[in-house]
């Protein structure tokens, strides 16, 4: 798990201090290690995180080795869970292999099979493949974009890295704001990562199952070449046998997850889907042969919040004490947070309706504690209907609300969201909930296996018997992992919302009625009373001034806190 930078020059030389800056942007994505290639107008960059191979053998930039003439040089982000299987398939084919890595399986794999090597992984990723002989780069991200992938094409040039703002560190970059993309992420806030353009107008997004093409002549050629409806499987009819389906999916799924040389922690709240998968790695390594398994015991990380509504530590410690596995609390502190809320809009890169302060938090803790894999749960409540929302869904048109918001609309945003607050820390995060033959197993079942007399998530929760507490697996309570906002905003926030609001961007801004939102905001301030459509509206407005600072005007962090 990395970060990755590129530049295809079609005027002139890499120049190496350039090159250098826009890799090192990303050096908190992989703090293990750095590594950069350049032949003349091409140069790729990389900064490592070591999770499978540790040795130097395994870094980034790789290339194809002397049979090839070191034809194929690679820049990897991500992690392919399948690489073994894989491996052994390239071996029967006459490949060797120098490394113990899954870097080296892409990069042969494509070799092999060209642009159909997609089809062939499982996992996540976002890479970039150079043909030296062709001079053409291949660029790949993920079927569901959980690793992220953007580029750009100005100045004669094409760009291409993990995060917006490593693009600011290139010296022919210019930062200019989108007003149109920022009118949608306004107006459609979930929806964000759905579309290829950015809140940076010379930016654009691959999005999730898409590659791209980059030729000498400067063409570019892009291809979507996933889309899960073409691959829904027959389930059986009988829920029974389902259930049985289902659980083997999850086990191999989780599985595959758990190849790693460098122990877990899970990141727990104590919901179903975290419990769920806290409790079966413990079941897994108890009862299974895993290949490739660190045998370190995973830790479970806790974030609590004293007194507060959303404080499910309770629930966490239930699941510890079945599978007897250690604790370690971080304790929400408004201080400590408040302090950290800038930073984590500048790891984010995103306007957002919620504060991510304790996702952030979190994986700052795991990271101190010396982890840099963490094993969660994200993925099941879009997948299997897990908000309240979907039990007001007619059944008829669960499927297709469920298919939007995994692929479209929630889950990928929270995607970014997990992806820039564990990347910030340098901690990579896994769910085996992401596994696209779990995925397309999940949306070729009937609603009613998902939501069922009054009970989200029906068929995970039944798959669960006897491996998770009963009190977690059917507890209907859904909280979720969020900030005490309403707190904050009666509380420790009010100075930066009185700042924000009565300056000359907010009063002056073209997205919002600068003084009506003022004037609803200070009324607020003043009574220590908000509705949360109005607190969710303020500070996503704020949240936009904030970027903007950051990203276009070049603020400091300190000079905004």
């Amino acid at each position: 798990m990395c970060g990755i930078c590129g530049i295809y020059d079609f005027n002139q030389k890499i120049d190496q201090r350039e090159l250098d800056d826009f890799t090192d942007s990303l050096t908190h994505r992989g703090p293990d290690g750095r590594g950069i290639f350049i032949d003349r107008n091409i140069g790729f960059g990389h900064r490592r995180l070591s999770i499978l191979d540790l040795s130097k053998k395994a870094k980034c930039p790789m290339n194809s080795g002397i049979k090839t003439n070191n034809r194929y040089w690679i820049t990897f982000n991500g992690e392919i869970y399948n690489f073994i299987e894989i491996r052994d398939e390239l071996k029967q084919k006459g490949y060797s292999f120098s490394t113990d890595s899954d870097t080296e399986v892409v990069l042969k794999s494509y070799i092999e099979w060209g642009e159909s090597c997609q089809y062939k992984f499982n996992g996540m990723w976002a890479f970039a493949i150079l043909d030296n002989l062709e001079k053409s780069i291949f660029l790949s991200r993920d079927r569901f974009g959980i690793k992220p992938l953007y580029y750009s094409t100005e100045n004669g040039r094409f760009t291409f890295a993990s995060e917006l703002k490593a693009f600011l560190s290139l010296s022919k970059f210019s930062a200019n704001f989108d007003l149109n993309t920022a009118k949608r992420v306004l107006n459609t806030p979930n929806a964000t990562e759905y579309y290829p353009e950015t809140l940076m107008k010379n930016i654009k997004r691959m999005v999730p199952g898409s590659s791209l093409t980059i030729e000498r002549s400067s063409k570019i050629n892009i291809k979507t070449w996933w889309n899960s409806l073409n691959y829904l499987p027959q389930v059986p009819k009988s829920y029974e046998a389902q259930v049985e389906d289902f659980r083997e999916l999850y086990f191999d799924s989780l599985k595959l997850r758990m190849r790693s040389d460098v122990a877990f922690a899970t990141s727990l709240s104590g919901g179903v889907d975290s419990s769920a998968v806290a409790s079966s790695m413990s079941y897994l390594f108890k009862n299974s042969r895993i290949e490739r398994c660190s045998q370190q015991r995973q830790k479970l990380f806790v974030a609590s919040f004293p007194g507060a509504s959303n404080d499910e530590k309770g629930f966490a410690e239930i699941v510890a004490k079945k599978i007897n596995t250690e604790i370690i609390e971080w304790q929400f502190n408004e201080e400590t947070a408040l302090k950290n809320l800038i930073e984590s809009i500048w790891s984010s890169e995103a306007i957002y309706w919620g504060i991510n302060v304790p996702i952030w938090e979190t994986y700052k803790s795991i990271k101190k504690n010396g982890f840099s894999v963490s094993m969660d749960g994200h993925g099941a409540d879009e997948l299997l209907g897990g908000y309240g929302k979907y039990l007001n869904t007619t059944l008829n048109n669960l499927n297709k609300e469920l298919y939007d918001d995994y692929h479209k609309f929630l889950q990928p945003t929270l995607l970014r969201n997990f992806d820039r607050a564990s990347m910030a820390h340098g901690v990579e995060v896994r769910s085996p909930f992401w596994d696209w033959r779990l995925v397309t197993y999940s949306l070729a079942l009937p609603p009613e296996s998902k939501i069922s007399n009054g009970f989200t998530k029906r068929i995970l929760r039944d798959s669960m018997k006897g491996i998770m507490p009963d009190e977690n697996r059917i507890r209907k309570q859904k909280i979720g992992f969020s900030s005490p906002m309403m707190d904050w905003f009666n509380g420790a926030m009010k100075p930066m919302i009185q700042n924000i609001v009565t300056s000359k961007l907010w009063i002056e801004s073209p997205l919002w009625n600068g003084k009506q939102w003022r004037d609803i905001a200070l009324r607020n301030l003043k009574k220590n009373k908000w509705k949360f459509s109005e607190m969710k509206t303020v500070w996503t407005f704020m949240n936009t001034i904030i970027w903007f600072n950051l990203f276009i005007e070049k603020k400091s962090i300190d000079s905004l806190r």
